[in-house]
């Protein structure tokens, strides 16, 4: 899911986590809102954090299994500390929705618990963007030294065609809409030259429904697709 302009080496990082940073700040948001007084609030975001933490598992997957054999080779140190830090993150994450699940079942102490996972999932999420910001300014410039754009770009290939659709499609939702406008426009047009054309045509709805007016119709004349009927706007 990386891209690049022409003035930018390709990252494994850089747009995925304009979406993961998106799509975590929805989720904090999304639980301080949450009246741990209702049982059915705290099962949808319940839901929606288990969702949201099966994308993260994915995420650092999909990192370890491509990304991580690189870095053991050319930046050992670099690796190992964002090795162990998956590991945490998943423990972490598996204690919040226990959390979750505690005060679904109600009882007195249900808002005090529905607080505690607004407090550690904020903590989480900060750490998770230093963790991602070690993972842009340490792990990413040492593939550069290291690897040509065209084994980059190998890599990255390989990890992409590793993506379950259902999950590609989910990180996507809030990719595009967090890429700025030259990202979000090199992703499509790299997706319409090499992806089968019912699933470029998939994102392109897709698109449609997570962008702003403005945004999507910056797209439509450039990569030739039109403007669906009946499209409501509401970006994430």
């Amino acid at each position: 899911m990386t891209t690049t302009t022409s003035h930018q080496r390709p990252s494994f990082y850089r747009e995925v986590h304009k979406g993961v940073r998106a799509m975590l700040a929805s989720l904090v948001e999304r639980a301080g809102r949450t009246d741990f007084g209702d049982a059915g609030n705290i099962t949808r975001l319940r839901n929606e954090t288990t969702e949201i933490f099966a994308l993260l598992e994915s995420h650092a997957h999909h990192e370890d299994e491509h990304v991580g054999p690189l870095l053991r080779s050319y930046a050992p140190v670099t690796a190992a500390e964002l090795d162990a830090a998956h590991v945490e993150h998943h423990e972490r994450m598996r204690l919040m929705v226990s959390t979750l699940v505690a005060a679904e079942r109600g009882g007195p102490r249900a808002a005090d618990l529905g607080h505690e996972f607004v407090v550690a999932l904020s903590r989480f999420a900060g750490e998770l963007a230093l963790h991602m910001a070690d993972e842009e300014e340490l792990a990413m410039p040492a593939l550069w030294a290291a690897l040509d754009d065209a084994r980059i770009d190998a890599v990255h290939q390989a990890l992409v065609r590793s993506i379950p659709p259902q999950t590609a499609f989910a990180f996507y939702r809030w990719m595009l809409p967090a890429v700025s406008a030259p990202e979000r426009l090199y992703m499509l047009a790299a997706m319409r030259a090499g992806a089968p054309p019912q699933v470029f045509d998939a994102v392109v709805a897709l698109a449609a429904r997570v962008l702003s007016a403005e945004d999507f119709a910056a797209l439509a004349p450039v990569l030739g697709v039109a403007k669906p009927a009946g499209r409501v706007s509401h970006a994430a």
